[in-house]
């Protein structure tokens, strides 16, 4: 019983510290909890300008307290700070920000009439503060952003060593099956990579099974980086890098950069710490290969004039917050009188997934639906505060937001790379999500799934044939 006390006092003091660091983001979610029910005359300048501050805090927090300066919270609450944030911000705080942008894309003033310059972005401001904040708070309160607070190694399977090598080879497969995959399109014409944007973006619809290959590059490089020693990822990563490569060339970078932020979460937990070299380079990727395939996708590769790519610094913030859109959309839907979704965003994805195995259960239809969002914005996407919002209004935000960074501090602490590779491919689809709805997610995450099954009834086989049983993660277990 004194033991028990004991160890219970010392898991209290390792937990004041970030409770206490926890109070300044409790006090700004309190505010935007006001704001967002209240709805106070407030600048937009104000709004973003706390919103900014409550992110970066946030952030250095959860790098400060999280098992690794690169973890999942740190990796998912950046993009979603940049997502929500980065097109008013710099607008707003960067002079001719905004002009340089139409500039660079092509977009005229009137684009931007009807949603941005209206009396709805200061409240789409407060709800990406109030989800922010929600999944900050929550990831520190209910998961100390991963922290282990007991002397546990902190990372796990060094790049020394080996992981689970039936989840590393299963997403080896997975890769070499995606770079087949995408040559062999390509190659019979199915697929014009080396055309413009919007021939390919056309052809995508056509090509068999091509949802299915995104999802089986993302869980393979998700695979390898979390189960591979050093030697083994450079000898096998040529096989996303071909694919990535390609699907560059024909504009494609959602893909690659959602899975890539995932890896960058994976790399952190089994101990990577980046080199300045290293971290510099990650930030010219950021900034220049954002504007720079979006700039040149629009004409076929042989026509691309380089000479004609102007690199702006606030470009790929712009480009990637413009998913301010779509909640200032929505919030304009329910105040315009469309009823709320009440969870069936979430729901009909699941009865859809179930309606394919179970018998008699007839599967709820989508097509003209106002619950399929993809329908509804075909070439915005969406966002994950917006369909938040959509089903259960500021409680939905802030439970939503609220629980994926509770989720996230405890992928934090795994501690086999078997459940590594796992839970950082379903970050992978977590990340994506944020750009987009919800629809995708359990079919992705039921694949994810079936994969890792797969793979660990290789590795029981495999244990049962090798002399003494000799698991395959003898060492780094905690």
């Amino acid at each position: 019983m004194i033991g028990s006390q004991s160890i219970e006092r010392q898991r209290l003091r390792a937990a004041t510290p970030t409770l206490l660091l926890l109070i300044p983001m409790f006090l700004a979610w309190l505010f935007y909890v006001y704001a967002a029910f209240q709805r106070p005359l407030l600048s937009i300048e104000f709004l973003t300008g706390l919103t900014i501050f409550t992110a970066t805090y946030g952030l250095a927090v959860a790098a400060l307290r999280g098992p690794s300066r690169l973890n999942f919270v740190v990796i998912y609450g950046a993009y979603l700070a940049i997502s929500h944030l980065g097109f008013v911000a710099s607008d707003l705080f960067v002079p001719y920000a905004l002009e340089t942008f139409q500039a660079s894309t092509g977009l005229q003033s009137y684009h931007f009439q009807g949603w941005y310059f209206s009396d709805t972005r200061p409240y789409a401001v407060i709800l990406s503060g109030l989800g922010i904040s929600s999944f900050f708070l929550s990831a520190g309160l209910f998961g100390q952003f991963g922290q282990r607070v007991s002397a546990e190694q902190q990372a796990i399977a060094p790049f020394s060593e080996q992981g689970s090598q039936p989840v590393f080879y299963t997403g080896v497969a997975l890769l070499i099956y995606c770079t087949a995959y995408l040559i062999v399109l390509t190659i019979l014409g199915i697929l014009p990579l080396f055309a413009s944007y919007g021939e390919y973006f056309a052809a995508v619809a056509e090509a068999p099974a091509y949802p299915a290959f995104l999802v089986f590059l993302s869980i393979g490089i998700t695979f390898i980086i979390a189960t591979g020693s050093a030697r083994q990822i450079r000898r096998w990563i040529v096989f996303f890098i071909v694919p990535a490569i390609l699907l560059a060339i024909a504009g494609n970078r959602g893909e690659i950069l959602y899975a890539a932020a995932a890896v960058v979460g994976i790399l952190g937990r089994r101990g990577f710490s980046p080199r300045l070299r290293t971290i510099v380079a990650l930030l010219v990727v950021f900034f220049v290969l954002i504007p720079f395939i979006r700039q040149i996708r629009n004409t076929p590769f042989a026509e691309r004039d380089l000479g004609n790519v102007s690199i702006n610094l606030t470009d790929p913030f712009m480009e990637l917050g413009f998913q301010i859109r779509p909640l200032i959309l929505t919030i304009n839907w329910i105040e315009n009188g469309e009823e709320l979704a009440y969870g069936n965003t979430y729901y009909i994805p699941v009865q859809r997934l179930f309606g394919l195995v179970i018998p008699f259960m007839e599967r709820i239809p989508l097509e003209g639906s106002r619950f399929n969002i993809p329908e509804r914005t075909p070439t915005l996407g969406y966002s994950v505060i917006a369909e938040a919002y959509f089903n259960f209004a500021q409680v939905g935000v802030i439970v939503i937001l609220g629980a994926i960074g509770a989720f996230l501090s405890y992928v934090n602490r795994t501690a086999t790379t078997q459940s590594l590779a796992y839970f950082g491919a379903i970050v992978a689809v977590l990340i994506n999500n944020q750009r987009n709805s919800f629809i995708f997610v359990p079919g992705h995450i039921v694949t994810i799934t079936f994969f890792l099954i797969i793979a660990h009834l290789l590795s029981r086989r495999a244990q049962r044939n090798t002399l003494g049983g000799r698991p395959y993660e003898p060492r780094h277990q905690p």
